[in-house]
Protein backbone atom coordinates (compact mmCIF):
# COMPACT_ATOMS: atom_id res chain seq x y z
CA UNK A 1 0.00 0.00 0.00
CA UNK A 2 0.78 3.33 -0.28
CA UNK A 3 0.95 5.75 2.39
CA UNK A 4 1.64 9.74 3.09
CA UNK A 5 1.25 11.48 6.36
CA UNK A 6 -1.54 12.73 7.52
CA UNK A 7 -2.51 16.60 8.44
CA UNK A 8 -1.89 15.57 12.17
CA UNK A 9 1.02 13.35 11.87
CA UNK A 10 3.09 16.30 9.56
CA UNK A 11 2.38 18.96 12.42
CA UNK A 12 3.06 15.77 15.07
CA UNK A 13 6.45 14.95 13.34
CA UNK A 14 7.51 18.58 12.39
CA UNK A 15 6.80 19.69 16.05
CA UNK A 16 8.99 16.97 17.57
CA UNK A 17 11.87 17.51 15.17
CA UNK A 18 11.61 21.10 15.95
CA UNK A 19 11.79 20.98 20.06
CA UNK A 20 14.55 17.83 19.24
CA UNK A 21 12.32 15.35 21.02
CA UNK A 22 11.50 13.14 17.92
CA UNK A 23 13.59 10.27 19.48
CA UNK A 24 12.09 10.14 23.22
CA UNK A 25 8.44 10.29 22.05
CA UNK A 26 8.31 7.40 19.77
CA UNK A 27 9.39 4.27 19.07
CA UNK A 28 12.82 3.68 17.13
CA UNK A 29 10.98 2.03 14.42
CA UNK A 30 7.81 4.30 13.98
CA UNK A 31 10.64 7.43 14.02
CA UNK A 32 11.71 5.60 10.52
CA UNK A 33 8.48 4.89 9.48
CA UNK A 34 7.56 8.73 9.56
CA UNK A 35 10.48 10.16 8.80
CA UNK A 36 10.79 7.81 5.33
CA UNK A 37 7.11 9.06 4.23
CA UNK A 38 8.50 12.87 5.68
CA UNK A 39 11.68 12.61 3.43
CA UNK A 40 9.80 10.72 0.62
CA UNK A 41 6.29 12.18 0.24
CA UNK A 42 4.96 8.83 -0.14
CA UNK A 43 5.63 5.68 1.36
CA UNK A 44 5.51 2.15 -0.32
CA UNK A 45 5.27 -0.28 1.77
CA UNK A 46 2.86 -3.69 2.79
CA UNK A 47 0.33 -3.20 5.21
CA UNK A 48 1.75 -3.93 9.28
CA UNK A 49 0.88 -4.01 12.51
CA UNK A 50 3.25 -1.46 12.65
CA UNK A 51 1.48 0.31 9.79
CA UNK A 52 -2.08 0.08 10.99
CA UNK A 53 -1.34 1.46 14.65
CA UNK A 54 -0.14 4.60 13.02
CA UNK A 55 -3.05 4.42 11.05
CA UNK A 56 -5.31 4.28 14.30
CA UNK A 57 -3.42 7.12 15.86
CA UNK A 58 -4.38 8.95 12.81
CA UNK A 59 -0.75 9.42 12.38
CA UNK A 60 -0.29 8.15 8.63
CA UNK A 61 -3.32 7.77 6.18
CA UNK A 62 -3.58 5.87 2.61
CA UNK A 63 -2.56 8.12 -0.04
CA UNK A 64 -5.09 9.08 -2.86
CA UNK A 65 -5.33 7.48 -5.63
CA UNK A 66 -2.46 8.79 -8.32
CA UNK A 67 -0.80 10.91 -5.36
CA UNK A 68 2.41 10.89 -5.86
CA UNK A 69 5.70 12.82 -4.28
CA UNK A 70 5.43 16.08 -5.13
CA UNK A 71 1.67 16.31 -4.71
CA UNK A 72 2.17 14.56 -1.16
CA UNK A 73 5.23 17.47 -0.45
CA UNK A 74 2.48 20.10 -1.60
CA UNK A 75 -0.27 18.50 0.53
CA UNK A 76 2.70 19.00 3.88
CA UNK A 77 2.98 22.73 2.38
CA UNK A 78 -0.18 23.56 2.80
CA UNK A 79 -0.70 21.44 6.17
CA UNK A 80 -4.25 23.51 7.59
CA UNK A 81 -2.50 22.54 10.94
CA UNK A 82 0.82 24.96 10.38
CA UNK A 83 0.37 27.93 12.22
CA UNK A 84 -1.40 27.14 15.20
CA UNK A 85 -0.59 28.25 18.40
CA UNK A 86 -3.70 28.21 20.70
CA UNK A 87 -7.03 26.74 21.54
CA UNK A 88 -10.02 28.67 22.29
CA UNK A 89 -12.96 27.34 24.13
CA UNK A 90 -16.01 28.60 23.77
CA UNK A 91 -17.32 27.27 27.12
CA UNK A 92 -20.74 28.81 27.33
CA UNK A 93 -22.81 31.10 25.64
CA UNK A 94 -24.52 32.11 28.50
CA UNK A 95 -23.92 35.34 29.72
CA UNK A 96 -24.90 38.30 32.15
CA UNK A 97 -24.23 41.01 29.88
CA UNK A 98 -25.70 42.27 26.68
CA UNK A 99 -23.23 44.01 25.13
CA UNK A 100 -23.69 46.86 22.09
CA UNK A 101 -21.53 44.89 19.54
CA UNK A 102 -22.54 41.31 20.20
CA UNK A 103 -25.04 39.00 18.89
CA UNK A 104 -25.56 36.91 22.28
CA UNK A 105 -28.77 38.94 22.52
CA UNK A 106 -30.20 36.61 19.63
CA UNK A 107 -29.12 33.06 19.72
CA UNK A 108 -31.61 30.60 19.24
CA UNK A 109 -30.63 28.48 22.47
CA UNK A 110 -27.65 29.10 24.57
CA UNK A 111 -25.08 26.08 24.61
CA UNK A 112 -22.33 24.95 27.02
CA UNK A 113 -19.50 23.02 26.46
CA UNK A 114 -18.88 18.98 26.88
CA UNK A 115 -15.96 19.19 29.02
CA UNK A 116 -14.96 15.35 28.97
CA UNK A 117 -14.85 15.88 25.26
CA UNK A 118 -12.88 19.24 25.28
CA UNK A 119 -10.77 16.79 27.65
CA UNK A 120 -10.26 14.74 24.31
CA UNK A 121 -9.00 18.01 22.52
CA UNK A 122 -6.32 18.59 24.85
CA UNK A 123 -4.75 15.05 24.49
CA UNK A 124 -5.01 15.42 20.90
CA UNK A 125 -3.79 18.64 20.90
CA UNK A 126 -0.72 18.94 23.65
CA UNK A 127 1.23 16.72 21.97
CA UNK A 128 0.82 18.93 18.92
CA UNK A 129 2.86 21.79 20.67
CA UNK A 130 -0.60 23.59 21.37
CA UNK A 131 -0.06 24.09 25.18
CA UNK A 132 -2.08 27.63 25.08
CA UNK A 133 -6.05 27.61 25.82
CA UNK A 134 -8.15 30.49 26.36
CA UNK A 135 -11.65 30.22 27.84
CA UNK A 136 -14.16 32.60 26.59
CA UNK A 137 -18.25 32.92 26.76
CA UNK A 138 -20.33 34.13 27.64
CA UNK A 139 -19.33 34.52 30.69
CA UNK A 140 -17.20 31.47 31.68
CA UNK A 141 -16.40 32.67 35.36
CA UNK A 142 -20.00 33.05 36.30
CA UNK A 143 -21.76 30.16 34.05
CA UNK A 144 -18.78 27.49 33.36
CA UNK A 145 -19.84 24.43 34.77
CA UNK A 146 -16.83 22.76 35.65
CA UNK A 147 -14.12 24.74 33.61
CA UNK A 148 -11.59 25.13 36.29
CA UNK A 149 -11.56 21.09 36.63
CA UNK A 150 -10.59 21.49 32.89
CA UNK A 151 -7.94 24.10 33.38
CA UNK A 152 -6.64 21.68 36.02
CA UNK A 153 -6.67 19.27 33.36
CA UNK A 154 -4.67 20.92 30.66
CA UNK A 155 -2.16 21.81 33.34
CA UNK A 156 -1.39 18.59 34.76
CA UNK A 157 -1.52 17.33 30.92
CA UNK A 158 1.54 19.74 29.78
CA UNK A 159 0.06 22.88 29.22
CA UNK A 160 1.68 25.98 29.36
CA UNK A 161 -1.23 28.40 29.41
CA UNK A 162 -4.79 28.88 30.81
CA UNK A 163 -6.62 31.90 30.48
CA UNK A 164 -10.08 33.20 30.78
CA UNK A 165 -11.40 36.34 29.17
CA UNK A 166 -14.11 38.11 31.31
CA UNK A 167 -15.75 41.01 31.74
CA UNK A 168 -14.42 41.38 35.28
CA UNK A 169 -17.84 41.71 36.58
CA UNK A 170 -16.70 39.87 40.38
CA UNK A 171 -13.95 42.73 40.74
CA UNK A 172 -15.18 44.79 43.83
CA UNK A 173 -17.89 42.15 44.69
CA UNK A 174 -18.46 40.60 47.89
CA UNK A 175 -19.80 37.42 49.24
CA UNK A 176 -20.80 36.27 45.39
CA UNK A 177 -21.26 33.07 43.46
CA UNK A 178 -19.06 32.07 40.48
CA UNK A 179 -19.45 28.55 38.56
CA UNK A 180 -21.38 27.05 41.49
CA UNK A 181 -18.90 28.32 44.28
CA UNK A 182 -18.91 30.89 46.78
CA UNK A 183 -16.40 33.37 47.70
CA UNK A 184 -16.04 36.00 49.98
CA UNK A 185 -14.59 38.68 48.10
CA UNK A 186 -12.39 39.01 44.48
CA UNK A 187 -9.27 38.39 45.81
CA UNK A 188 -10.12 35.13 47.15
CA UNK A 189 -11.63 34.02 43.46
CA UNK A 190 -8.54 35.15 41.90
CA UNK A 191 -6.29 33.04 44.57
CA UNK A 192 -8.22 30.24 43.86
CA UNK A 193 -8.11 30.54 39.73
CA UNK A 194 -4.25 30.42 40.63
CA UNK A 195 -4.67 27.56 42.73
CA UNK A 196 -6.64 25.79 39.72
CA UNK A 197 -3.90 26.47 37.42
CA UNK A 198 -5.22 29.58 35.62
CA UNK A 199 -2.29 31.13 34.12
CA UNK A 200 -3.93 34.68 32.75
CA UNK A 201 -7.18 36.51 33.59
CA UNK A 202 -7.67 38.91 30.51
CA UNK A 203 -10.23 41.61 30.64
CA UNK A 204 -12.49 42.63 28.12
CA UNK A 205 -12.50 46.54 27.30
CA UNK A 206 -14.10 48.18 24.75
CA UNK A 207 -12.59 51.43 24.83
CA UNK A 208 -12.06 54.35 27.28
CA UNK A 209 -14.34 54.87 30.84
CA UNK A 210 -17.28 56.59 29.32
CA UNK A 211 -17.52 54.29 25.71
CA UNK A 212 -16.93 51.13 27.91
CA UNK A 213 -19.41 51.95 30.29
CA UNK A 214 -22.07 52.53 27.66
CA UNK A 215 -21.39 49.57 25.48
CA UNK A 216 -21.28 46.90 28.54
CA UNK A 217 -24.57 48.89 30.39
CA UNK A 218 -22.81 48.82 33.87
CA UNK A 219 -21.99 52.31 35.15
CA UNK A 220 -18.72 52.34 36.80
CA UNK A 221 -17.68 48.79 35.83
CA UNK A 222 -14.16 50.31 33.85
CA UNK A 223 -12.78 51.76 36.92
CA UNK A 224 -13.47 48.39 38.71
CA UNK A 225 -11.88 46.40 36.40
CA UNK A 226 -9.01 48.90 36.37
CA UNK A 227 -8.53 48.20 39.71
CA UNK A 228 -9.18 44.47 39.17
CA UNK A 229 -5.82 44.42 37.21
CA UNK A 230 -3.29 45.33 39.99
CA UNK A 231 -5.51 42.51 42.00
CA UNK A 232 -4.80 39.70 39.62
CA UNK A 233 -1.34 40.64 39.76
CA UNK A 234 -1.23 40.54 43.48
CA UNK A 235 -2.91 37.16 43.52
CA UNK A 236 0.30 35.63 41.49
CA UNK A 237 -1.49 35.70 38.14
CA UNK A 238 -0.67 38.40 34.71
CA UNK A 239 -3.29 40.46 34.15
CA UNK A 240 -4.08 40.68 30.38
CA UNK A 241 -6.51 42.53 28.22
CA UNK A 242 -9.17 42.10 25.23
CA UNK A 243 -9.58 45.26 23.40
CA UNK A 244 -12.05 46.04 21.23
CA UNK A 245 -11.00 49.11 19.34
CA UNK A 246 -13.36 51.55 16.88
CA UNK A 247 -16.03 51.23 19.10
CA UNK A 248 -16.78 55.17 19.77
CA UNK A 249 -13.78 56.59 20.92
CA UNK A 250 -11.55 58.29 18.06
CA UNK A 251 -7.98 57.36 16.69
CA UNK A 252 -6.76 60.50 18.71
CA UNK A 253 -8.06 58.87 22.03
CA UNK A 254 -7.02 55.01 21.30
CA UNK A 255 -3.34 55.16 21.25
CA UNK A 256 -2.91 57.28 24.77
CA UNK A 257 -5.97 54.87 26.59
CA UNK A 258 -3.62 51.79 25.06
CA UNK A 259 -0.81 53.25 26.34
CA UNK A 260 -2.43 53.55 29.86
CA UNK A 261 -3.25 50.21 29.95
CA UNK A 262 -0.06 48.90 28.44
CA UNK A 263 2.04 50.63 31.71
CA UNK A 264 -0.55 49.49 34.21
CA UNK A 265 -0.05 46.02 33.09
CA UNK A 266 3.92 45.73 31.90
CA UNK A 267 5.21 49.24 33.38
CA UNK A 268 6.53 52.35 32.64
CA UNK A 269 7.20 53.36 29.20
CA UNK A 270 8.87 56.05 27.73
CA UNK A 271 6.27 56.94 24.95
CA UNK A 272 2.93 56.23 24.06
CA UNK A 273 3.71 54.61 20.77
CA UNK A 274 5.98 52.10 22.19
CA UNK A 275 4.03 51.50 25.27
CA UNK A 276 0.74 50.56 22.50
CA UNK A 277 2.96 48.70 20.71
CA UNK A 278 3.88 46.67 23.36
CA UNK A 279 0.24 45.64 23.89
CA UNK A 280 -0.30 44.74 20.81
CA UNK A 281 2.81 42.66 19.90
CA UNK A 282 2.25 40.46 23.27
CA UNK A 283 -0.09 38.29 21.45
CA UNK A 284 -1.64 37.05 25.45
CA UNK A 285 -3.25 39.99 24.96
CA UNK A 286 -6.13 40.00 22.35
CA UNK A 287 -6.67 43.44 19.84
CA UNK A 288 -9.70 43.23 17.19
CA UNK A 289 -11.67 45.74 15.86
CA UNK A 290 -15.68 45.74 16.38
CA UNK A 291 -16.20 43.88 13.51
CA UNK A 292 -14.47 40.86 15.20
CA UNK A 293 -17.31 40.75 18.27
CA UNK A 294 -20.48 39.71 16.88
CA UNK A 295 -19.65 41.05 13.55
CA UNK A 296 -20.53 44.50 14.70
CA UNK A 297 -24.33 43.46 13.67
CA UNK A 298 -25.88 46.14 15.94
CA UNK A 299 -23.68 49.28 14.99
CA UNK A 300 -25.41 49.35 11.74
CA UNK A 301 -21.95 50.61 9.47
CA UNK A 302 -22.35 49.96 6.09
CA UNK A 303 -20.02 50.12 3.38
CA UNK A 304 -22.86 50.64 0.45
CA UNK A 305 -23.30 48.31 -2.27
CA UNK A 306 -22.73 44.49 -1.09
CA UNK A 307 -21.83 43.69 -4.87
CA UNK A 308 -18.72 45.92 -5.08
CA UNK A 309 -16.63 43.31 -2.59
CA UNK A 310 -14.45 41.62 -4.35
CA UNK A 311 -13.52 37.97 -5.07
CA UNK A 312 -9.97 38.64 -3.30
CA UNK A 313 -11.52 40.65 -0.06
CA UNK A 314 -13.91 37.75 0.22
CA UNK A 315 -11.54 35.20 0.14
CA UNK A 316 -10.01 34.48 3.68
CA UNK A 317 -6.78 32.73 4.27
CA UNK A 318 -7.98 32.04 7.50
CA UNK A 319 -10.61 29.41 6.86
CA UNK A 320 -8.16 27.16 5.12
CA UNK A 321 -4.78 28.07 6.57
CA UNK A 322 -5.68 28.84 9.85
CA UNK A 323 -3.18 30.93 11.81
CA UNK A 324 -3.08 31.49 14.88
CA UNK A 325 -6.19 29.87 16.66
CA UNK A 326 -8.48 26.41 16.81
CA UNK A 327 -11.77 27.35 18.27
CA UNK A 328 -14.33 24.78 19.79
CA UNK A 329 -17.38 26.40 19.82
CA UNK A 330 -19.81 25.67 22.83
CA UNK A 331 -21.50 23.63 20.61
CA UNK A 332 -18.87 21.75 19.88
CA UNK A 333 -18.25 22.70 16.38
CA UNK A 334 -14.74 23.77 15.12
CA UNK A 335 -15.02 26.82 14.12
CA UNK A 336 -12.15 29.16 12.26
CA UNK A 337 -14.02 32.20 11.81
CA UNK A 338 -14.96 33.23 15.25
CA UNK A 339 -18.27 35.52 13.43
CA UNK A 340 -20.23 32.51 12.10
CA UNK A 341 -22.56 30.77 14.83
CA UNK A 342 -23.05 27.20 14.07
CA UNK A 343 -19.12 26.76 13.33
CA UNK A 344 -17.44 26.36 9.16
CA UNK A 345 -18.32 23.27 9.04
CA UNK A 346 -14.97 21.09 9.75
CA UNK A 347 -17.43 19.06 11.97
CA UNK A 348 -18.32 18.64 15.42
CA UNK A 349 -15.83 17.46 18.58
CA UNK A 350 -18.84 16.28 20.29
CA UNK A 351 -19.74 13.69 17.91
CA UNK A 352 -16.56 12.91 16.25
CA UNK A 353 -13.00 12.65 17.09
CA UNK A 354 -10.97 15.57 16.99
CA UNK A 355 -8.12 14.02 15.16
CA UNK A 356 -10.11 12.51 12.56
CA UNK A 357 -11.86 16.16 12.09
CA UNK A 358 -8.34 17.53 11.91
CA UNK A 359 -7.18 14.98 9.25
CA UNK A 360 -10.06 15.99 6.72
CA UNK A 361 -10.27 19.40 6.67
CA UNK A 362 -9.33 19.64 3.20
CA UNK A 363 -12.57 18.03 2.40
CA UNK A 364 -14.90 20.57 4.32
CA UNK A 365 -17.12 22.83 1.55
CA UNK A 366 -15.76 25.62 3.22
CA UNK A 367 -11.75 24.58 2.85
CA UNK A 368 -12.90 24.44 -0.98
CA UNK A 369 -14.89 27.79 -1.17
CA UNK A 370 -11.65 29.69 -0.16
CA UNK A 371 -8.81 27.89 -1.07
CA UNK A 372 -9.99 27.54 -4.64
CA UNK A 373 -10.98 31.19 -4.68
CA UNK A 374 -14.67 30.73 -5.45
CA UNK A 375 -15.94 32.18 -2.62
CA UNK A 376 -16.96 35.23 -4.77
CA UNK A 377 -18.72 33.64 -7.30
CA UNK A 378 -21.41 32.98 -4.22
CA UNK A 379 -21.92 36.63 -3.74
CA UNK A 380 -24.77 36.77 -6.23
CA UNK A 381 -26.82 34.55 -3.84
CA UNK A 382 -26.66 36.94 -0.91
CA UNK A 383 -29.91 39.53 -1.17
CA UNK A 384 -28.63 42.35 -0.41
CA UNK A 385 -33.17 43.51 0.53
CA UNK A 386 -33.04 40.73 3.41
CA UNK A 387 -29.60 42.30 5.27
CA UNK A 388 -30.85 45.86 4.72
CA UNK A 389 -27.04 47.15 4.21
CA UNK A 390 -26.78 46.86 7.55
CA UNK A 391 -23.99 44.17 6.62
CA UNK A 392 -21.24 46.36 4.87
CA UNK A 393 -17.44 45.30 6.22
CA UNK A 394 -15.98 42.70 4.40
CA UNK A 395 -15.89 39.87 7.23
CA UNK A 396 -19.42 40.06 8.05
CA UNK A 397 -20.49 39.73 4.34
CA UNK A 398 -17.86 36.89 4.29
CA UNK A 399 -19.89 35.04 6.85
CA UNK A 400 -22.91 35.75 5.10
CA UNK A 401 -21.84 34.44 2.25
CA UNK A 402 -19.83 30.98 3.65
CA UNK A 403 -23.34 30.38 5.54
CA UNK A 404 -25.30 30.68 2.44
CA UNK A 405 -23.40 28.80 0.52
CA UNK A 406 -22.81 26.11 2.48
CA UNK A 407 -26.65 25.62 3.23
CA UNK A 408 -27.08 25.76 -0.15
CA UNK A 409 -24.26 23.00 -0.77
CA UNK A 410 -25.90 20.79 2.35
CA UNK A 411 -29.83 21.05 1.03
CA UNK A 412 -29.14 20.51 -2.58
CA UNK A 413 -30.41 23.83 -3.51
CA UNK A 414 -30.40 24.86 -7.36
CA UNK A 415 -28.76 28.05 -8.06
CA UNK A 416 -32.07 28.93 -9.89
CA UNK A 417 -34.24 28.67 -6.80
CA UNK A 418 -34.56 31.98 -5.83
CA UNK A 419 -37.72 31.01 -3.58
CA UNK A 420 -35.08 28.62 -1.46
CA UNK A 421 -32.23 30.50 -1.69
CA UNK A 422 -34.26 34.08 -0.40
CA UNK A 423 -35.11 31.73 2.34
CA UNK A 424 -31.65 30.81 3.52
CA UNK A 425 -30.65 34.62 3.22
CA UNK A 426 -33.46 35.43 5.70
CA UNK A 427 -32.12 32.33 8.15
CA UNK A 428 -28.61 33.55 7.76
CA UNK A 429 -30.05 37.46 8.38
CA UNK A 430 -31.44 35.47 11.80
CA UNK A 431 -28.16 34.07 12.78
CA UNK A 432 -25.83 36.65 12.28
CA UNK A 433 -28.06 38.91 14.28
CA UNK A 434 -29.39 41.40 11.57
CA UNK A 435 -33.02 40.33 12.06
CA UNK A 436 -34.48 39.45 15.28
CA UNK A 437 -35.00 35.82 15.13
CA UNK A 438 -38.94 34.64 14.84
CA UNK A 439 -40.03 31.78 17.55
CA UNK A 440 -36.92 32.35 19.25
CA UNK A 441 -36.46 29.94 22.16
CA UNK A 442 -33.91 31.52 24.69
CA UNK A 443 -32.36 31.27 28.15
CA UNK A 444 -33.45 34.98 29.11
CA UNK A 445 -33.26 34.76 32.49
CA UNK A 446 -29.66 34.53 32.36
CA UNK A 447 -29.26 37.89 30.26
CA UNK A 448 -29.45 41.39 31.81
CA UNK A 449 -32.28 43.54 30.11
CA UNK A 450 -31.38 46.37 28.73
Amino acid sequence: MRFILSNYGHRYLVHLARSGALDQALEADDVGRLGRIFSRGVLDEDESPELSALVARGMIEPAPEGMDRDAARLRYDRNPLEHLRRVVFEYTTVCNLDCNHCRNWNLEAHAEADPTRLRRVVDAVVPLGLGRFDFIGGEVTLYGKGWLDLVAYIRAQGGTHASVITSGWFFGETNFRAAGKRYADDREYLGDLRARGLTHVIVSLDGPAAVHDACRGVPGLYDRVIEGLDKVRDAGLEPRVSLVVGMGSSRAETRPWMAGLSRRIYGPEPDDLTAAQRLVLDDSNYVSNFIDVGGGVKLRRSRGDLAAFTNDELRCKNFFRPAPTLRIKATGEIALCPLIEGGDGYGNVHERDIVELLNHMQDAFVYKLHAERRVGAHLRFMKPEVFGGSIGHACSVRVAINMIARTMHERGVAADDQAAIHAINVEVAEKMGVLPRTGIHRANGHVRAR
